[in-house]
Order: structure tokens, then C-alpha cells, then sequence
């Protein structure tokens, strides 16, 4: 079952994101809830979620609004992530097509993301429709 996680999940979140960066797990529980609560609260964003309890798997999507295309929002995916014990089922599809649906429900004209530069990874993000040809992703990490 994907639906759009609630408060009550925030707990649940941090052990789910904690597989995305582990070096980042070591902050106090209490911390990590609160980071967890302030995206679920953040307007235009939405986490997907995956079972509970126990959650399988992720994804954050930020709708943002836009000066360009009609005044028409830009969607970002940020926090892909499903469970290692239930990877290889499907539940990663799942949440991005809950994802991409939602963009497209807030009338969305495009949904960007960044992924690691495996080819796990962009192969998988390459069968949903996404492509690495029309435009070139950056980072400038600010740590």
C-alpha cells in the first residue's frame, strides 16, 4: 500500500532514511524526528510511503512553484529509498509512480531528480520515463 506519510511516521522515516546516509544516523534520535516532522509539515512537499508498520520503502517529491511555463510548478524527488530486506519487489516503483502522479495532479510540467552515478540506479530511473540526455545535474555541497 504507498500513501502519503503522516506525522506519526516521522519516527519510522528517520530508520528508513538512516539506510541513505549512515554516517548521518549517528545524530540524536530526537533530532533526526524533528527534521523528519519539519519536511512532512513543509507545504508542497509530500513523503511517500510504503506499508507501515513496518515502512518498506521512501520518496520525498517537492512541488515548487515556477515564473516560467504559465506559472505552472516544477517537481523535485529527493530521498528515494526502500527497505534492504524488501528490495527487488516492485515497492520503489511503487512510490515513484505514487510520486510522479501527485506532480501531475499539482499540474507539474516536469519532475527533476539526482541520482547516484550507478547504473542500478539510473537504469532504473531511465524504465520510468526519466532521462539523462536533455540536461545536466550539479551539486555544490555547502557541509
Amino acid at each position: 500500500m504507498i500513501r502519503r506519510a503522516t506525522l506519526e511516521d516521522a519516527a519510522e522515516l528517520v530508520g528508513i532514511f538512516a539506510q541513505l546516509h549512515p554516517k548521518h544516523a549517528a545524530l540524536e534520535i530526537d533530532r533526526h524526528i524533528l527534521h523528519v516532522t519539519q519536511v512532512l509539515s513543509h507545504p508542497g512537499t509530500s513523503v511517500f510511503v510504503a506499508g507501515g508498520p513496518p515502512l518498506m520503502g521512501a520518496v520525498t517529491l517537492h512541488v515548487l512553484p515556477s515564473a516560467t511555463y504559465g506559472g505552472r510548478p516544477y517537481a523535485l524527488i529527493e530521498n528515494v529509498i526502500t527497505d534492504q530486506s524488501h528490495r527487488g519487489q516492485g515497492i520503489g516503483r511503487k512510490l515513484m509512480e505514487a510520486a510522479i502522479a501527485a506532480a501531475r495532479a499539482d499540474n507539474a510540467y516536469k519532475v527533476m531528480l539526482l541520482t547516484g552515478k550507478t547504473r542500478a540506479a539510473s537504469g532504473f530511473y531511465s524504465k520510468l520515463g526519466f532521462s539523462s540526455g536533455e540536461k545536466e545535474g550539479m551539486i555544490l555541497r555547502l557541509e
